[in-house]
């Protein structure tokens, strides 16, 4: 899947101008690839007989590295095409290159054993773990290749971690850098640390202007609150961890995780595959009640 085909969509002529517009395609991209990995799932787990723990284990093993070897390259390959797209042709020329994630076996065997053993005893919640996790996977190639891409351009671009809409505060805390000109800048290298089902992305930008619905200063502003308030109660040195869960307890109404928040539980992009771990839960919750 490259980039040029999620610009298909546009009408002829019609040129991407704003931050905001240029977002959109991205998204649109990244809410396709990761769709058709789910809908892909269906096939996976409508067979997988998870009261054998050893098989089902190592039948996920075989079937999301497939998932991943095939999704993951060609949104990576997506996301630099846009990339392409949005730097200057002004510029002095460059031409970024993906980049593998070498870690990808390790964390996809993890997986496995940790889906399986759960899966035994509530399949539905397995389906969504794994579809979180393999969401993430997927992504992981394409979000490390924009930043590296962004920091080997001569061009020199900005870059910055922005969530997508309302999200947890560990995301913000890791946001809140705002705009940095090398990655090791992005929150102290932490900022390339992502949770399953996060929908931050790496953006570029040349132009330095404001990019709608990415506010940092807010976000820095909640962070150095919640540092402070955790000082105040005699943590020397408060961890990210302490610092978020300050940030949850005293700005509740920031955070999709705030404490009190109501958390309904988040639909699967896939409707195939969001029925079928619905319909493993209401199995599995029938069975506890009998």
């Amino acid at each position: 899947m490259r980039f040029c085909v999620a610009l298909a969509a546009l009408p002829p002529g019609v040129v991407i101008l704003t931050s905001s517009e240029q977002l959109k395609v991205y998204d649109q991209l990244v809410r396709a690839t990761l769709t058709g990995a789910e809908d892909q799932l269906v096939s996976l787990f409508r067979v997988l007989n998870f009261e054998d723990i050893p098989l089902s284990r190592e039948e996920m093993k075989r079937f999301l590295s497939s998932l991943v070897d095939a999704y993951g390259p060609a949104l990576t390959q997506g996301a630099l095409d846009w990339y392409q797209e949005l730097r200057p042709s002004y510029k002095t020329a460059y031409t970024p290159k993906a980049l593998i994630p070498a870690d990808s076996v390790e964390r996809i065997d993890r997986l496995s054993r940790y889906a399986a053993g759960l899966g035994h005893d509530n399949p539905g919640k397995a389906i969504r773990v794994v579809a979180g996790a393999i969401g993430r996977e997927i992504q992981t190639g394409a979000r490390r290749s924009i930043l590296r891409a962004a920091d080997l351009d001569p061009s020199a671009p900005r870059f910055a971690r922005v969530p997508v809409g309302k999200t947890c505060a560990f995301c913000t805390l890791l946001a809140s850098r705002g705009w940095v000109y090398h990655s090791k800048d992005l929150a102290g290298g932490a900022g390339h640390e992502y949770h399953d089902s996060c929908d931050c992305r790496i953006v570029p930008d040349w132009e330095h202007k404001a990019l709608p619905g990415y506010h940092p200063d807010d976000m820095y502003a909640a962070y150095l609150s919640a540092r402070r308030a955790a000082v105040k109660d005699g943590v020397k040195a408060p961890s990210g961890r302490i610092i978020t869960a300050y940030m949850r307890d005293g700005h509740p109404e920031m955070f999709s995780d705030g404490q009190g928040v109501d958390r309904p539980s988040r639909a699967l992009r896939s409707r195939r595959l969001e029925k079928l771990a619905a319909s493993r839960e209401k199995e599995n919750s029938n069975e506890q009640e009998g």
